[in-house]
């Protein structure tokens, strides 16, 4: 049940993120007001030339500006650099039971998961729909616009991570009860747990180091479009 109301929720948040960031795509483009004057009426040679010089410098104009909303790279800047990490924290106790196994074969790494993640995950599990609703706050809560760029970005980000989540979740729940499946839990639960650890440990890294973490593919750029370019 909890899957399905995450997937429904993951769908609207979605939807509405399109929604939000479709006006952003809609620019007034000073091109096509330029090249409308400069093609009525008679013009002279000298006049010609004035107006043409005119339509460069507009187009020049024109894609500074665009590509300037979307190539923006910034470096994150003091506390940022430690608030942009904190969402990376959903996928790590959302996922946190796949790495069950991994814990058990390497017992140093069990150490350090019971006073790490291991109590923020039991946590999480003592309170009903906890996940859910720090989904929730970093999908639907990230959306003001006072709030740093570098934050709402690794928040949508660490959603995305999270998301991924669903499929390995929702295959582990239809062939948990087969037993010709038992095999493959294991290897499938700690390739999903290198999966989302290192998403999430690059993440982390690059905003310690004040870097934005845009370099996962196609999750950067959904969460770049959700963020939109202002």
């Amino acid at each position: 049940m909890k899957f399905i109301v995450l997937i429904l929720v993951a769908l609207l948040v979605v939807a509405a993120s399109l929604a939000d960031t479709s006006s952003a795509f809609v620019v007034v483009h000073p091109v096509a007001t330029t090249s409308v004057k400069a093609g009525s009426g008679r013009t002279s040679p000298r006049q010609h030339q004035q107006q043409k010089s005119r339509f460069i410098d507009t187009t020049a104009t024109a894609t500074v500006l665009y590509k300037g909303m979307w190539t923006e790279d910034d470096e994150i800047q003091g506390l940022d650099r430690f608030k942009a990490c904190v969402p990376y924290l959903l996928p790590l106790i959302d996922g946190h039971h796949f790495a069950k196994y991994i814990c058990l074969r390497f017992p140093i790494i069990g150490a350090i998961d019971s006073f790490t993640i291991g109590p923020l995950a039991d946590i999480a599990d003592s309170i009903p729909f906890a996940t859910l609703i720090l989904f929730l706050i970093l999908s639907l809560g990230t959306r003001n616009p006072e709030m740093s760029k570098s934050l709402r970005f690794s928040a949508q980000q660490a959603v995305l991570i999270d998301v991924s989540l669903i499929l390995p979740e929702l295959t582990a729940s239809a062939f948990g009860g087969i037993k010709e499946f038992s095999p493959f839990f294991e290897p499938m639960s700690n390739f999903t747990t290198y999966y989302y650890l290192t998403l999430c440990i690059y993440s982390i890294a690059s905003n310690i180091r004040g870097q934005k973490p845009d370099k996962i593919p196609y999750l950067s750029n959904l969460a770049q479009m959700a963020v939109g370019p202002f």
